[in-house]
């Protein structure tokens, strides 16, 4: 019986599935995979090395033994391949952008990113994306920016560990590099994420040496250690008096001068933020005394508002009304 006309998706699903023709075998850790030329050197350069290349085999049998890759995976991306559809887990997420990094498929990375949000459920979820990010760059820098924007929106709080559940079950820190990202990165729009974002690290910190250090918890001197190459990326100039006098204090984060310049800065900036520096006529509604508060007779009521008399009284002043709440 015939059929209609069918999506050229459709048609490459079919051939696909059928393996019809197929001119090309991969044994992907012992499991066969057929394929046709045909596609593959059409969608990625390195397949065309590959398959038409002078290193080819006559028989186009490859083997396949890239230990980041599963056969299931690599089914999955020549599936891909032929119709630019990808259905994955989140445990498949990590291999298909290795196959699209290690082929040179960049359409394959874009649809990746473009699904992660479906896979975030936890910070940690958004940290072990983040990671993948960090590993392929350049071509994930889209990938890892999305990571960072979704951590710094719904998850960095002083709460926030950064660590994952790595495959294998065993709870991982992330890295120093992704630190740094999160640092440099860190929204400055004024709702004290510096502050949050150093208690957060000096936490990783500690965490990291009782990993590395056969749960021994770790000194002042040794958080001042692991700290001192990440101050470089911090706004200093955006933490509040209160970290500045007690956690950088304690543990030695900046020199004391540094340290006393900071916080001197910061006095002034608050005093500056609640005055109104200068003379003349104040929100106040009086003519200024430079500090917001206008002259003090402007808080008399009208019939005291009078100049003054010798010897500092009211000349002539009347007695104000009982009634008056002074």
């Amino acid at each position: 019986m015939a059929t209609g006309p069918r999506s050229l998706n459709n048609t490459l699903e079919g051939i696909y599935f059928s393996k019809k023709d197929a001119d090309v075998t991969f044994i992907v850790h012992g499991n066969e995979i057929k394929a046709h030329k045909f596609i593959l050197v059409n969608r990625s350069p390195v397949f065309k090395a590959m398959l038409e290349g002078p290193m080819a085999p006559e028989d186009q049998r490859h083997l396949i033994n890239d230990p980041k890759v599963n056969p299931d995976e690599f089914d999955d991306f020549l599936y891909f391949l032929y119709t630019d559809r990808l259905n994955i887990l989140k445990d498949e997420f990590k291999g298909m952008i290795h196959l699209g990094h290690f082929y040179q498929v960049p359409f394959l990375i874009e649809k990746c990113t473009d699904k992660i949000f479906s896979f975030f459920q936890t910070a940690e979820d958004a940290f072990e994306v983040a990671e993948i990010g960090r590993e392929y760059l350049p071509e994930t820098t889209e990938l890892l920016e999305k990571c960072l924007q979704h951590l710094y929106n719904n998850y960095l709080d002083e709460q926030t560990t950064f660590s994952y559940w790595a495959p294998d079950g065993r709870r991982k820190w992330i890295s120093t590099g992704l630190v740094i990202e999160l640092i440099k990165k860190s929204p400055q729009d004024g709702r004290n994420n510096e502050d949050i974002m150093l208690k957060n690290v000096i936490e990783w910190c500690k965490d990291v040496h009782i990993q590395e250090n056969n749960e021994q918890q770790p000194t002042i001197e040794n958080v001042q250690a692991k700290m001192a190459p990440l101050m470089q990326y911090f706004h200093l100039s955006k933490f509040t008096p209160l970290t500045l006098a007690t956690t950088f204090q304690v543990y030695k984060l900046i020199s004391d001068e540094q340290l006393s310049r900071l916080l001197s800065e910061q006095t002034i900036q608050i005093f500056a933020n609640n005055s109104t520096i200068g003379t003349g006529v104040n929100d106040r509604g009086g003519r200024g005394d430079g500090y917001g508060y206008g002259d003090y007779r402007d808080r008399l009521p009208p019939a005291r508002r009078i100049g003054r008399g010798r010897g500092g009284g009211f000349a002539g002043a009347p007695i104000p009304d009982d009634d008056w709440d002074w």
